[in-house]
């Protein structure tokens, strides 16, 4: 048994004994010192690049949780794509824009013919040019691509705004994805319709009034009228049919305006037998509150005789009530394809048929026109030329007019400008022959 002297040397050098006791020269005593200070300088540097790994880590799952925080959240629909063309990854707001949950995005490619994507002009839009595939063939990005997407569960359209980037590895000069950013501007696109809308029927009212206005003569300014509707709905035949009455034997069509490749109905003046369609169709107008849309695509079908003979496909028309005498069937003819009118095309002709049927009644009557200044609300000057007609029956008081203003500032700056200009002339004119003749 070792005696109590060894087991005490054995015990420790830690206690200061001489390492000499333990077997160990002082040389090597040394080196296991060096040999401990440097693994504790290397687990004091191990344990500092695991706390910065560590919070590193911490800091990377922040900014994951931030990132996933903000895809989920943000009101843009994003789509990333592989080189495949393949969705992987896609967020709330693109679900909400185009219909559809996660998983019926995840796997698919961006073109899905349900949803029947379209340009701005209608055209459809082709796989190959959708701005994330555009984006992946070109390796450039895409921006800003307006494109109309059809929501079947919705039955209605989106219009998105799309731009479409790629993402590249390091040195490889395809894209391995692309992400694809797009915004619903259904609701702004709606309004710039609406808007663009209202211009235009405020300035083909103003080109019907100007030719109401233009002319004293009855036949001649309703022939002006004719012929800025056939321009204004790109019309192939307008005309006006008289009397618009079911139980008349015959009806006349006393004025009509073409196209050179759609010639007339060639029935000026001409009677022509009442047949049970087209006083069918005059039943339907006389009957309705404004236009009727007849052919297909619209609740009522062409009269069959009269549409095949004249070569028309769709017709728009409603009745002119004047102050005197029968009603008119005003109306206008497709003949190179089907047109259903939109809602504005519809109130704009209504508009038009309303002002032809004043027309029809006081054009010729008692009227003023004079050339005026008047001021705005904004306290601008405004030169116009002012129309002033009285309403029949209402010849004797008054009491009862129509007053149009045109703006005519524009075209008294050129007047004023060209009667300086003129002056300008004739003095220079007088000084030279002044001058030859003190020569």
């Amino acid at each position: 048994m070792k005696n109590e002297k060894m087991l005490n040397q054995e015990a420790g050098n830690s206690k200061g004994i001489d390492a000499s006791v333990l077997g160990r020269t002082p040389a090597a005593e040394n080196d296991v010192n060096e040999y401990t200070s440097e693994l504790q300088a290397v687990n004091a540097l191990l344990k500092e690049e695991i706390e910065v790994r560590k919070n590193a880590e911490k800091a990377l799952h922040r900014s994951q949780d931030e990132f996933r925080f903000l895809f989920d959240t943000m009101v843009h629909g994003v789509i990333v794509q592989d080189a495949d063309s393949t969705i992987i990854e896609t967020n709330d707001a693109a679900c909400e824009i185009l219909g559809l949950t996660k998983d019926q995005f995840l796997g698919k490619t961006t073109y899905d013919p349900r949803w029947k994507l379209i340009h701005e002009d209608g055209s459809p839009l082709t796989p190959a040019e959708m701005p994330s595939n555009i984006a992946l063939r070109t390796g450039k990005p895409v921006v800003d691509v307006l494109i109309g997407a059809y929501i079947p569960e919705r039955d209605t359209y989106h219009w998105i705004l799309t731009s479409s980037t790629p993402k590249f590895r390091d040195d490889e000069q395809q894209p391995y994805l692309t992400m694809t950013t797009f915004t619903n501007i259904t609701e702004r696109k709606q309004i710039e319709q609406e808007r663009q809308g209202h211009l235009r029927f405020f300035e083909c009212m103003d080109q019907i009034n100007r030719a109401i206005q233009s002319n004293n003569n009855v036949e001649q300014m309703m022939s002006d009228v004719l012929d800025q509707v056939l321009s204004i709905f790109d019309c192939d035949r307008v005309f006006l049919l008289y009397p618009c009455d079911p139980a008349t034997p015959t009806w006349t069509v006393p004025m009509e305006r073409t196209k050179p490749e759609y010639p007339g109905v060639g029935l000026m003046g001409t009677e022509v037998p009442m047949d049970p369609d087209v006083a069918r169709t005059i039943e339907l107008l006389l009957s309705a509150d404004g236009p009727l849309q007849f052919g297909p695509g619209t609740p009522y079908p062409l009269p069959a005789e009269v549409s095949k003979r004249y070569g028309f496909k769709s017709l728009m028309s409603m009745v002119l009530y004047p102050k005197v005498g029968s009603p008119w069937q005003f109306g206008i003819h497709y003949c190179a394809q089907e047109v259903v009118s939109s809602t504005e095309d519809v109130r704009l002709f209504r508009e038009i048929g309303r002002r032809l049927s004043d027309a029809l009644m006081w054009k010729g009557e008692t009227e003023m026109v004079a050339d005026s200044v008047v001021q705005t609300f904004a306290g601008n000057r405004r030169n116009v030329t002012v129309y002033v007609s009285v309403c029949p029956g209402f010849e004797k008081t008054l009491s009862k007019v129509l007053v149009s203003l045109v703006d005519i500032t524009e075209r008294k700056l050129v007047e004023n400008a060209l009667l300086r200009s003129e002056a300008i002339l004739n003095e220079a004119q007088r000084i030279g022959r002044l001058g030859s003749w003190e020569l």
